[in-house]
């Protein structure tokens, strides 16, 4: 667990994965702790490496706040088929300005992106066709925004969205 201790730095010197604080190593992720009797250093050997997303892999995230030039999300998914998204949780930052049509968003929006720079924050872009909004709130009420003929619809109250999505094929549909 993070933040469990390990030793003091009079026995070892930390590692990988460790943090020296005020004399005492504590471990800043899960995994196993190797201590190397020959060297004196210890170390946080990972169970499972965390699987953080490479360029070019599209992801799912949610707009946390934004401005006209860019948009805090989290990234909830890394997307390696239609069917099949795997579950993250990690920051990102989605460049607005470069994209050729602006992109109305809004807070809580859910988008489809593409990994552009894999720093911390992930930077994320939505210049392609297939790349954009999948999911929406209604800005009226609670309820939830779908597709109906060629419109974006509240399902509960009926507000009429001017937004269209980048992608019709991933937003919710109703007869």
């Amino acid at each position: 667990m993070p933040g469990t201790p390990v030793g003091v730095i009079e026995e070892f010197l930390p590692g990988e994965g460790l943090i020296e604080d005020n004399g005492y190593i504590y471990t800043i992720g899960t995994g196993e702790v190797e201590l190397d009797l020959s060297s004196r250093i210890a170390r946080l050997r990972p169970i499972k490496k965390p699987l953080i997303p490479k360029i070019n892999d599209i992801v799912i995230a949610v707009i946390l706040d934004h401005n006209k030039d860019h948009a805090n999300v989290k990234i909830i998914g890394i997307e390696k088929s239609r069917e099949s998204i795997i579950d993250v949780e990690l920051d990102g930052l989605l460049l607005l300005r470069s994209r050729k049509n602006p992109l109305e968003i809004r807070n809580y929006d859910i988008i489809r992106a593409k990994v552009t720079a894999d720093t911390i924050p992930l930077v994320l872009e939505i210049n392609d066709k297939k790349l954009g909004l999948i999911y929406a709130l209604c800005p009226q009420c609670p309820g939830e925004l779908v597709i109906k003929g060629k419109k974006i619809v509240c399902s509960q109250c009926g507000f009429v969205d001017n937004r269209k999505p980048e992608e019709p094929n991933w937003f919710r549909k109703i007869q």
